[in-house]
């Protein structure tokens, strides 16, 4: 009976690391191939047309609320409608940072505090980090026009690439108007993702100065395939 069960475990080791020997961490080949704005890129001019010494902000109501109990030995529950923000920075080197926070600070009155930290301990070990999805971006006439992607983390996780384009109203003040997929989705799913975007509201995002940026590095820095120089690529 032993010697099954050890067989059976084996056999379910080794499908196992087979399995994971088809699952990649690294950049698939339809983003690498989809992905078009390349490092280094700079601003492109775009600090002439906008503030970029911060981020840029707006705040979302989820439109499905919860209740919770009110005061004690009261019958009476309370509406609550959860929000969120969402921020963008754009770097003096070209990157881009989609739906930036911390690991204890999303909202404006904690960030530059949040941000401090974070850059004075960077480490994996640090008690704060920084997260969002990393990209690059460049100009286009009034238009800003991102590109980024979201890693996978874990064998449960996909790659995806995103770009989303914002319109600049003013110095301080900018609006997503279109965000689509760059990944390799079925012609179907495009399909699906368009006519679900006809209806979609588009939020307008304000300017937030930040005394202190968030560093740049990131490890889409790392990938060689991102880069446009052929003299940076030869670092690799």
């Amino acid at each position: 009976m032993d010697r099954k069960y050890r067989l059976i475990t084996i056999i379910i080791f080794f499908s196992f690391l087979f399995f994971l020997s088809c699952t990649t961490f690294k950049v698939p080949k339809y983003i690498q191939q989809h992905y078009t704005i390349k490092y280094p890129h700079g601003t492109g001019g775009l600090d002439s047309l906008i503030n970029i010494n911060g981020y840029y902000s707006y705040q979302e109501i989820n439109p499905n609320h919860r209740f919770i109990k009110g005061k004690l030995f009261s019958s009476d529950y309370i509406v609550v409608y959860d929000t969120f923000y969402m921020n963008y920075v754009f770097f003096y080197d070209g990157m881009f940072l989609w739906n930036m926070g911390t690991t204890q600070c999303y909202k404006p009155e904690c960030m530059e505090q949040s941000i401090e930290r974070v850059n004075k301990d960077s480490s994996k070990k640090a008690g704060e980090l920084l997260y969002g999805c990393w990209g690059s971006y460049k100009l286009s006439g009034d238009t800003i026009i991102t590109q980024y992607i979201q890693q996978q983390h874990s064998l449960n996780d996909s790659w995806t690439a995103w770009q989303e384009e914002f319109k600049i109203l003013d110095k301080n003040t900018i609006i997503q108007i279109n965000r689509k997929p760059i990944d390799n989705r079925s012609a179907q799913d495009m399909r699906a993702w368009e006519n679900d975007s006809v209806n979609r509201k588009y939020q307008t995002a304000t300017f937030i100065h930040l005394n202190t940026l968030p560093k740049s590095n990131c490890w889409l820095k790392k990938e060689r395939w991102f880069m446009q120089n052929d003299t940076i690529k030869n670092r690799f």
